[in-house]
């Protein structure tokens, strides 16, 4: 069942038909040029729909790799090798980030992932983190502080907290499997290029996992893995889809991904539940952060579904169902009070701002919960 509008923003956005049809019937990934209102964002992600915002990033100082280098100093690192996923090798952040040019020639193709791992981007570099926040376009969903992001429901002093980023990835220039093999996450993505570099997406609607897994069993599997049909391979960073592989899917399975280069500053916005991998065509540095849409609660759970039926992939690593119970209970507090305010005839501006907002959420949980 569809979340309804929250009534924030008006309900006609920018002319985004003509663009939501090429997608459907094409495949063209949607772009937003400029400032992406929350309209524009609710109008795209109810339909489940991947986009691309440019033109609106404007973060505090220089973004580069070189800055993030110098943020983050001679801080020890684990990388691994992209074309051998069991390769790895230890380094600092910033020899690294200053390096990853240098190391085209050798055999290897190293990546920084999930960094930091320690502790969170805040803590370890308190002005990139402020940076970051403050240039997501529509902070409302995206940001730690989003009013409109579900992740926020958790307490405070909740000292079991998802780790929902942001985090830095940087990684040299691809060659057969990407930097980023094919994989899914259960909640919502922002991802953020962050230097001048060039990456190569794929990104599946969430409506063909099924018709994915099944391909990838049926033509991908080595049959010296004996372990192939008990793995996700798609959950498990398993594959990375080469061009061969794509036309392979879509001439005996009609499905195709959006596929479309991220340049500098773009930003990038994955639906959760929707399949995607990226092929660095130059080195680049990206910073991404995990957020949680109303929009998105249902593809959110089929994920959820899937990983605890997976054997490789057991843990809930966004706890959605005591997020759920936290965004309920927050909920019906807010609740009683619009119920008193409206008794007394009270006229709060701040809590009847906030009375759309709740109705958007309220009706969206009921719905998963009932």
């Amino acid at each position: 069942m569809p979340v309804p509008s929250h009534g924030l923003s008006p309900s006609t956005p920018r002319n985004l038909e003509a663009v939501v049809l090429a997608a459907n019937d094409h495949r063209h990934i949607p772009i937003i040029e400029g400032e992406c209102g929350l309209s524009d964002f609710d109008y795209l992600w109810i339909r489940g729909l991947p986009f691309v915002c440019r033109d609106s990033v404007r973060p505090d100082g220089k973004w580069s790799s070189d800055y993030l280098a110098a943020c983050f100093g001679p801080d020890s690192c684990t990388l691994v090798d992209c074309e051998e996923p069991y390769g790895t090798r230890q380094d600092t952040v910033d020899s690294f980030l200053r390096s990853m040019s240098t190391y085209a020639s050798g055999p290897n193709v190293w990546k920084l992932k999930d960094y930091p791992t320690d502790t969170s981007f805040k803590v370890k570099a308190p002005i990139p983190a402020r940076a970051f926040q403050r240039a997501l376009p529509v902070r409302e969903y995206t940001s730690e502080y989003g009013r409109l992001n579900i992740t926020n429901f958790f307490l405070a002093n909740y000292t079991c907290m998802p780790d929902l980023g942001p985090k830095l990835y940087a990684a040299m220039t691809s060659r057969q499997n990407g930097s980023t093999r094919l994989h899914i996450d259960i909640s919502d993505v922002v991802n953020i290029m962050v230097d001048d570099g060039k990456a190569l997406w794929h990104i599946f609607s969430s409506e063909h996992l099924e018709t994915l897994k099944e391909f990838i069993i049926s033509e991908l599997r080595d049959d010296n893995q004996q372990s192939f049909f008990w793995i996700d391979s798609i959950s498990s960073y398993h594959v990375y889809l080469t061009d061969e592989h794509l036309k392979t899917l879509k001439a005996r399975y009609n499905v195709r991904p959006f596929t479309f280069e991220q340049h500098h500053r773009d930003v990038v916005f994955i639906p959760a539940g929707c399949a995607h991998q990226v092929s660095n065509i130059t080195p680049c540095a990206k910073i991404a952060m995990d957020f949680l849409a109303p929009q998105s609660l249902q593809r959110c759970i089929k994920v959820d579904q899937n990983l605890r039926t997976c054997r490789q992939t057991n843990k809930d690593t966004l706890e959605l169902s005591l997020l759920l119970f936290h965004c309920w209970m927050a909920l019906s507090v807010f609740k009683k009070q619009l119920i008193q305010a409206k008794e007394t005839d009270i006229t709060d501006g701040a809590l009847s701002n906030q009375a759309n907002r709740y109705v958007f959420y309220y009706i969206g949980i009921a719905t998963i919960l009932m």
